[in-house]
Formats: C-alpha cells, structure tokens, sequence
C-alpha cells in the first residue's frame, strides 16, 4: 500500500487590519493587526521591513494593543511623519 501526496497550494497570509498608515518623503510606515494562533500581533513596518512586533496574547486586554499603536504613531509623528488621511 502507498499513500499519495499531493503538493499544497499557496498559503495565504494571515488576516490583517490596517490600523494607520504615516508618511514622510517618500517613505511610508503602516500598523498593522494580524491574528497569529496564540492571539493578535502589532507589526510596525517601515517599507515593507518590520520595525517591530509585539504579540498580544488572547487572555491580554485589547486596549494595551491600541494604547501601543496609537503612541507609536504619535512618535512617528513628533518626528515629522504626517497621517495618511488618504487612507
């Protein structure tokens, strides 16, 4: 007896939200809120390179996470990044 495989289709990312989008000469930085299996991840990306992440894990209280990327973008902003109201 032989089992077959078959090779797996593309894996499409996870969920993700866009929470703000700043811009500043022609760079581009952007929070974004993915679901990950141990609960939800912050990703900061500057371009298209990660900054940083945090994971949120579910039991956390989900303010923690918007408190966390409001401030950042607030940081991005002291630094004369400008809101994306286009987005």
């Amino acid at each position: 007896m032989s089992i077959g495989f078959r090779p797996s289709g593309p894996v499409a990312p996870p969920p993700q939200i866009t929470l703000w989008v700043v811009l500043k000469d022609t760079r581009t930085a952007r929070a974004t809120v993915r679901q990950h299996p141990h609960g939800r991840e912050l990703v900061v990306l500057v371009g298209e390179d990660i900054a940083w992440s945090r994971l949120y894990r579910d039991h956390e209280d989900s303010r923690d996470l918007g408190l966390m990327a409001e401030g950042t973008r607030l940081d991005f902003e002291r630094l004369g990044w400008v809101t994306d109201t286009a987005f």
